[in-house]
């Protein structure tokens, strides 16, 4: 290894960043088309899928959060990536495997959409899912840009994953068979882990040991950025995404029966409805960043949540006038669901995007713990958006109904802000 100390610059962690989620989002909608013959396509089909790729993307930031700590490497980024790329062909071969799906007919069909999404699915959503909390390691340098590190990389692998939701379900599964577009993948893998061990040649590991006294936190710090309820604190931290994320896949899963007398439901409007909210994420996860470097204190964390909760609860109102909306009704399909799906639920999931990072700037104490602060919050974010998935449409829909889960949600925030 190089003995010259460069820091990752910060385009290149957004780079990887958005690579490695852009290709998640690719896998986790093909899952859908390469398994449909053998669990079909419905609520529960695409709950799963998306529960078993944010299961494998939550402990995938997890473990990568320790990493991060430990041996954060531009190799192990390179490393990360090819292994990456072998196990998304593990996806096309365990299909092939399946044949006629003689083998796994005779398992109810919730198991059996479950078991065969964790098995196809969860290796490569794990692996990717490492990547993020180790580049921001590599990349960040200095406590007082937690936030707005941490928030333009987790931005950028949204808008990767949302670039991957629109140009895999409006563009890609239209022109290219499901293997093709995998194949996709790997290569771009493939060529990113190769430059990445390139790059590690110039890129000296971060070492997990403390700081130096230039990228502590200042005292000063504290005193001008008011109390930080938070530092240290991570339990509260993880309680606190856990809920935010919780509620923004139920609102997600919940969008997909409130739109459907006017789109209907296909992987056109699933495609629409999951591209607005990881939008949404990215726009939230950038200003959250922004706002977090500026205003570290617990109220305005507290006011964050509070306005999301308010923002759900507008969606109830916003709904009964959305059938008066002449304009959206006289559009296409594809631009029906995106215009509904934003004039909607926007501004809710871009509010709930602004938590994460105020979150890990109030828990962060020193930089060379920012990797596992980083990766134990979004694991945990992550984890809520799993629970999410599967209590809402599994349960709370058929036991609600849609309009009470969103004013459940709504309320649930306002408390907690």
């Amino acid at each position: 290894m190089a003995d010259r100390h460069i820091r990752l610059p910060r385009w290149e962690a957004c780079l990887y960043a958005f690579a490695a989620s852009c290709a998640t989002l690719v896998l986790e909608l093909i899952a859908g088309r390469l398994l449909s013959p053998h669990i079909g396509s419905s609520l529960y089909t695409w709950t799963s899928i998306i529960g078993v790729v944010l299961l494998g993307i939550s402990l995938g930031n997890w473990v990568g959060g320790r990493v991060a700590d430990s041996r954060a490497s531009i190799r192990v980024v390179a490393g990360l990536f090819l292994l990456g790329a072998l196990l998304s062909l593990w996806a096309i071969v365990f299909a092939a495997a399946l044949g006629d799906g003689s083998a796994v007919r005779g398992i109810p069909l919730l198991p059996r959409i479950f078991v065969l999404t964790l098995i196809g699915f969860l290796p490569s959503s794990f692996i990717l899912g490492m990547i993020t909390p180790v580049v921001i390691r590599l990349a960040l340098g200095d406590i007082r840009n937690t936030g707005r590190v941490v928030g333009m990389v987790y931005a950028l692998g949204t808008l990767g994953s949302l670039v991957g939701n629109f140009l895999t379900g409006f563009v890609l599964v239209a022109h290219l068979p499901a293997n093709a577009i995998i194949l996709t993948v790997v290569v771009a893998c493939v060529l990113l882990g190769a430059y990445g061990l390139a790059r590690g040649r110039l890129v000296a590991p971060v070492a997990g040991a403390a700081p130096s006294p230039a990228t502590d936190d200042p005292p000063t710090e504290r005193s001008s950025a008011g109390p930080l309820s938070l530092g240290g604190n991570l339990p509260l931290a993880c309680a606190i995404v856990f809920a935010a994320s919780f509620c923004s896949m139920a609102l997600e899963l919940a969008a997909s029966r409130i739109m459907a007398p006017w789109v209907g439901i296909s992987l056109y409007s699933w495609t629409g409805i999951i591209g607005i909210v990881l939008a949404g994420i990215t726009l939230g996860n950038y200003l959250g960043g922004w706002i977090a470097d500026r205003t570290a204190r617990q109220w305005v964390l507290g006011l964050t949540v509070f306005l999301g909760g308010l923002g759900c609860l507008s969606v109830l109102v916003a709904v009964q006038i959305a059938p008066v909306w002449g304009t959206i009704a006289q559009l296409g399909l594809m631009a029906r669901v995106v215009a509904l799906t934003a004039a909607l639920f926007f501004i809710p999931v871009l509010i709930l995007g602004a938590v994460s990072p105020q979150v890990i700037r109030l828990a962060v104490k020193d930089v060379a713990g920012a990797g596992g602060v980083a990766g134990r919050v979004y694991a945990w974010s992550t984890a809520g958006a799993i629970l999410g998935t599967f209590t809402t449409g599994w349960v709370l829909i058929s036991a609600l109904g849609v309009y009470a889960l969103v004013f459940a949600v709504g309320c649930l925030l306002v408390a907690l802000g």
